[in-house]
C-alpha cells in the first residue's frame, strides 16, 4: 500500500495531518511538487521551514514546472533574506501572523478549484504560535477549506513532534496518516 497516493485521493475539502520524518522530509515536498507540477489544480504551498528561494532552486534542479504553484514564504522576511520582487511568491512579515496567512491562502484558492493546500509545517509554527492559537488557526482553516473544497496537508515532523498537540488538532482534522516510517515508493530521493 502506498500511504503518499492515499493522501492525494482524500476527497477536497478534507484537512489531513501527515507525519513524516526528517530525514524524508525534503523527498516527500519535492513529491507533492512533482504530483501538483501539471494540470489545472493549483498546489498552495505555506513554508515556515525553508525559503522560497530553497524550494525554487529545488525544483529547477529536478526539472519541476511550479507555475501552479502559490507560495507563501513565512521564513524569508524573519531570517533576513533578500526579498525578490519578481518572483511569483507571498512574503508573510512572521510565523507568528496566522492571519496573513490565512488571508493569503484564501487568496490563492479564489482564482481556480481542487486545489491542495499544504502547510509546512506545524512543528516549525509551534515554536513561533502557542498551541491554542495553531488550534484556532486550524479550525479556520478546515472550515475555510472545506467551504472552497481545498484539501489540505498539514505536515508534521516526527522528530518534533508534541503528541498531545496533534491530538488537540486531530479533532479539526479528518485523518492523521503517519508516514513517518520512511518505506515505500512515495518519497523522492533529493
Amino acid at each position: 500500500m502506498n500511504k503518499f497516493n492515499d493522501i492525494l485521493k482524500f476527497k477536497y475539502g478534507d484537512i489531513v495531518i501527515a507525519i513524516i520524518n526528517s530525514k524524508n522530509y525534503v523527498g516527500f515536498v519535492l513529491k507533492l511538487f512533482k504530483e501538483h507540477s501539471s494540470g489545472s489544480r493549483k498546489l498552495v504551498f505555506v513554508s515556515a521551514t525553508k525559503s522560497h528561494s530553497y524550494f525554487v532552486d529545488l525544483l529547477k534542479k529536478y526539472k519541476v514546472d511550479y507555475n501552479n504553484l502559490c507560495f507563501i514564504d513565512t521564513i524569508s522576511k524573519l531570517g533576513g533574506d533578500t526579498i525578490n520582487a519578481k518572483s511569483k511568491v507571498i512574503y508573510v512579515n512572521h510565523p507568528s501572523d496566522l492571519t496573513e496567512i490565512s488571508i493569503n491562502i484564501a487568496g490563492c484558492l479564489k482564482s481556480t478549484k481542487n486545489n491542495f493546500v499544504v502547510i509546512d509545517s506545524l512543528s516549525t509554527l509551534s515554536l513561533y504560535n502557542s498551541t491554542n492559537d495553531l488550534v484556532k488557526f486550524v479550525h479556520l482553516l478546515s472550515q475555510k477549506n472545506k467551504k472552497s473544497k481545498a484539501a489540505t496537508i498539514l505536515l508534521a515532523i516526527k522528530e518534533e513532534l508534541d503528541e498531545s498537540f496533534i491530538k488537540k488538532l486531530s479533532g479539526y482534522c479528518d485523518s492523521v496518516v503517519d508516514l513517518s516510517d520512511g518505506k515505500g515508493n512515495y518519497f523522492v530521493e533529493p
